[in-house]
Protein backbone atom coordinates (compact mmCIF):
# COMPACT_ATOMS: atom_id res chain seq x y z
CA UNK A 1 0.00 0.00 0.00
CA UNK A 2 1.82 3.59 -0.50
CA UNK A 3 2.05 5.72 2.00
CA UNK A 4 -0.51 8.20 0.78
CA UNK A 5 -2.90 5.48 1.07
CA UNK A 6 -1.92 4.73 4.16
CA UNK A 7 -2.54 7.92 5.76
CA UNK A 8 -6.05 7.95 3.85
CA UNK A 9 -6.75 4.94 5.07
CA UNK A 10 -5.58 5.88 8.70
CA UNK A 11 -8.38 8.03 8.84
CA UNK A 12 -11.00 5.95 8.72
CA UNK A 13 -12.48 5.25 12.71
CA UNK A 14 -13.18 1.44 11.73
CA UNK A 15 -9.64 0.92 10.16
CA UNK A 16 -8.18 2.68 13.61
CA UNK A 17 -10.13 0.73 15.57
CA UNK A 18 -8.20 -2.61 13.74
CA UNK A 19 -5.19 -1.23 14.36
CA UNK A 20 -5.51 -0.97 17.77
CA UNK A 21 -7.02 -4.36 18.23
CA UNK A 22 -3.70 -5.47 16.90
CA UNK A 23 -1.33 -2.89 18.42
CA UNK A 24 0.94 -5.63 19.64
CA UNK A 25 0.29 -8.27 16.62
CA UNK A 26 4.18 -7.65 16.02
CA UNK A 27 5.90 -8.06 19.33
CA UNK A 28 3.38 -10.67 20.85
CA UNK A 29 3.88 -13.54 21.34
CA UNK A 30 7.41 -13.26 18.92
CA UNK A 31 10.87 -12.60 19.82
CA UNK A 32 10.97 -9.23 18.51
CA UNK A 33 14.34 -8.10 20.35
CA UNK A 34 16.46 -11.04 17.86
CA UNK A 35 17.86 -8.68 15.32
CA UNK A 36 18.48 -5.76 17.97
CA UNK A 37 20.02 -8.70 20.11
CA UNK A 38 22.46 -9.53 17.09
CA UNK A 39 23.08 -6.44 15.86
CA UNK A 40 24.17 -5.57 18.98
CA UNK A 41 26.53 -8.64 19.63
CA UNK A 42 28.23 -7.68 16.45
CA UNK A 43 28.80 -3.94 17.43
CA UNK A 44 30.10 -5.14 20.46
CA UNK A 45 32.16 -7.66 18.59
CA UNK A 46 33.85 -4.46 16.28
CA UNK A 47 35.09 -3.14 20.04
CA UNK A 48 36.37 -6.16 21.30
CA UNK A 49 33.84 -7.10 23.48
CA UNK A 50 32.24 -10.44 23.81
CA UNK A 51 28.83 -10.19 24.61
CA UNK A 52 27.46 -14.15 26.24
CA UNK A 53 23.98 -13.00 27.55
CA UNK A 54 21.45 -10.22 27.40
CA UNK A 55 18.42 -9.40 29.60
CA UNK A 56 16.38 -6.51 29.32
CA UNK A 57 12.59 -5.32 30.47
CA UNK A 58 10.48 -2.66 29.58
CA UNK A 59 9.42 -0.07 28.95
CA UNK A 60 7.28 2.01 31.69
CA UNK A 61 8.62 0.82 34.93
CA UNK A 62 10.86 1.75 37.05
CA UNK A 63 13.67 -0.43 37.30
CA UNK A 64 13.35 -1.40 33.42
CA UNK A 65 16.61 -1.23 31.56
CA UNK A 66 19.12 -3.99 29.46
CA UNK A 67 22.13 -5.25 31.05
CA UNK A 68 24.06 -7.97 29.28
CA UNK A 69 27.54 -9.99 30.49
CA UNK A 70 30.28 -11.04 28.50
CA UNK A 71 34.24 -10.90 28.54
CA UNK A 72 37.47 -8.90 26.79
CA UNK A 73 40.09 -11.67 26.27
CA UNK A 74 43.45 -12.27 24.47
CA UNK A 75 43.47 -10.52 21.60
CA UNK A 76 40.39 -8.73 21.87
CA UNK A 77 41.95 -6.58 24.73
CA UNK A 78 44.58 -4.00 22.94
CA UNK A 79 41.70 -3.08 20.26
CA UNK A 80 39.02 -2.35 23.04
CA UNK A 81 42.14 0.07 24.53
CA UNK A 82 42.81 1.39 21.22
CA UNK A 83 38.48 1.83 20.46
CA UNK A 84 37.58 3.50 23.76
CA UNK A 85 40.98 5.60 23.64
CA UNK A 86 42.44 4.05 26.62
CA UNK A 87 45.25 2.74 24.85
CA UNK A 88 48.59 4.68 26.45
CA UNK A 89 46.90 5.94 29.38
CA UNK A 90 47.97 2.76 31.48
CA UNK A 91 51.58 1.83 31.12
CA UNK A 92 50.82 -1.38 33.03
CA UNK A 93 47.66 -2.26 31.42
CA UNK A 94 49.19 -1.53 27.92
CA UNK A 95 51.86 -3.94 29.07
CA UNK A 96 50.15 -6.60 30.17
CA UNK A 97 47.41 -6.49 27.65
CA UNK A 98 49.70 -7.02 24.64
CA UNK A 99 51.41 -9.84 26.41
CA UNK A 100 47.56 -11.41 26.68
CA UNK A 101 48.25 -11.60 30.62
CA UNK A 102 45.16 -9.68 31.28
CA UNK A 103 41.26 -10.12 30.98
CA UNK A 104 37.90 -8.24 31.54
CA UNK A 105 34.81 -9.51 32.24
CA UNK A 106 31.18 -8.30 33.07
CA UNK A 107 28.79 -10.36 35.27
CA UNK A 108 26.03 -10.15 36.77
CA UNK A 109 25.15 -9.57 40.42
CA UNK A 110 21.24 -9.74 40.71
CA UNK A 111 19.12 -11.69 38.79
CA UNK A 112 15.66 -9.28 40.06
CA UNK A 113 16.24 -6.39 37.38
CA UNK A 114 17.85 -6.38 34.07
CA UNK A 115 18.91 -2.98 34.19
CA UNK A 116 23.10 -1.70 33.66
CA UNK A 117 23.44 -1.31 37.81
CA UNK A 118 22.93 -4.88 38.19
CA UNK A 119 26.32 -5.77 36.70
CA UNK A 120 29.93 -5.57 37.36
CA UNK A 121 33.50 -5.96 36.04
CA UNK A 122 36.60 -7.16 37.25
CA UNK A 123 39.96 -7.32 35.61
CA UNK A 124 41.07 -10.48 35.72
CA UNK A 125 45.26 -11.11 35.42
CA UNK A 126 47.24 -14.27 34.60
CA UNK A 127 50.55 -12.77 34.82
CA UNK A 128 53.57 -15.20 34.40
CA UNK A 129 57.04 -13.26 35.06
CA UNK A 130 59.37 -14.81 32.32
CA UNK A 131 62.21 -13.37 33.45
CA UNK A 132 62.63 -14.69 36.89
CA UNK A 133 66.25 -15.26 36.02
CA UNK A 134 67.58 -12.63 34.76
CA UNK A 135 67.89 -9.94 37.28
CA UNK A 136 67.54 -6.92 35.75
CA UNK A 137 64.70 -7.93 33.76
CA UNK A 138 62.67 -9.48 36.57
CA UNK A 139 63.00 -5.83 38.17
CA UNK A 140 61.46 -4.16 35.46
CA UNK A 141 58.80 -6.56 34.82
CA UNK A 142 58.33 -6.43 38.93
CA UNK A 143 57.96 -2.57 39.26
CA UNK A 144 55.22 -2.58 36.18
CA UNK A 145 53.04 -5.55 38.12
CA UNK A 146 53.61 -3.13 40.89
CA UNK A 147 52.36 0.18 39.05
CA UNK A 148 49.30 -2.51 37.58
CA UNK A 149 48.30 -2.45 41.23
CA UNK A 150 47.96 0.94 41.20
CA UNK A 151 46.09 1.68 38.15
CA UNK A 152 43.84 -1.29 38.00
CA UNK A 153 40.84 0.69 40.35
CA UNK A 154 41.28 3.61 38.13
CA UNK A 155 40.74 1.45 34.77
CA UNK A 156 38.21 -0.91 36.09
CA UNK A 157 36.33 2.85 36.56
CA UNK A 158 36.29 3.92 33.14
CA UNK A 159 36.05 -0.01 31.45
CA UNK A 160 32.57 0.07 34.10
CA UNK A 161 31.39 3.20 32.58
CA UNK A 162 32.62 2.18 29.50
CA UNK A 163 29.82 -1.21 29.76
CA UNK A 164 27.38 1.05 31.03
CA UNK A 165 27.50 3.35 28.18
CA UNK A 166 26.22 0.36 25.85
CA UNK A 167 23.99 -1.13 27.98
CA UNK A 168 21.88 1.94 27.97
CA UNK A 169 22.32 2.18 24.14
CA UNK A 170 21.36 -0.88 23.79
CA UNK A 171 17.86 -0.42 26.27
CA UNK A 172 17.19 2.81 24.02
CA UNK A 173 17.67 0.64 20.77
CA UNK A 174 15.51 -2.44 22.20
CA UNK A 175 12.54 0.67 22.72
CA UNK A 176 13.16 2.11 20.05
CA UNK A 177 12.63 -0.86 18.00
CA UNK A 178 9.64 -1.59 20.27
CA UNK A 179 8.03 1.92 19.56
CA UNK A 180 8.21 1.33 16.02
CA UNK A 181 6.79 -2.41 15.40
CA UNK A 182 3.81 -1.01 18.05
CA UNK A 183 3.12 2.01 15.20
CA UNK A 184 0.06 2.39 13.68
CA UNK A 185 2.50 2.29 10.22
CA UNK A 186 4.34 -1.01 11.27
CA UNK A 187 0.79 -2.72 12.38
CA UNK A 188 -1.00 -1.43 9.19
CA UNK A 189 1.75 -2.95 7.31
CA UNK A 190 1.47 -6.10 8.48
CA UNK A 191 -2.55 -6.29 8.45
CA UNK A 192 -1.85 -5.56 4.93
CA UNK A 193 0.73 -8.36 4.40
CA UNK A 194 -0.97 -11.01 6.05
CA UNK A 195 -4.65 -9.66 4.41
CA UNK A 196 -6.25 -8.97 7.47
CA UNK A 197 -8.22 -6.12 6.15
CA UNK A 198 -11.26 -6.74 5.92
CA UNK A 199 -13.09 -6.49 2.15
CA UNK A 200 -15.20 -3.61 2.89
CA UNK A 201 -12.67 -1.52 4.42
CA UNK A 202 -10.21 -2.22 1.53
CA UNK A 203 -12.80 -1.01 -0.92
CA UNK A 204 -14.05 2.10 0.65
CA UNK A 205 -10.74 3.80 2.27
CA UNK A 206 -7.64 1.70 0.61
Amino acid sequence: MPSDAMSTAAKSPELKALIEANRYINVDPHEWWDYTYDDFKTQMAERGITVTDIRFSGFSSQGDGASFTGHVEGDELPKFLQVNKLAGKYTAIDFFAKLGELGITVWRTSSRYAHYNTTDVEVTDDIYNPFAESSIRHTVYSSLEDQLLTELDAFRGEVKEIMHDHMQDLYKALNDEYDYLTSDEAVLETLVCNDMIPEELNTTTI
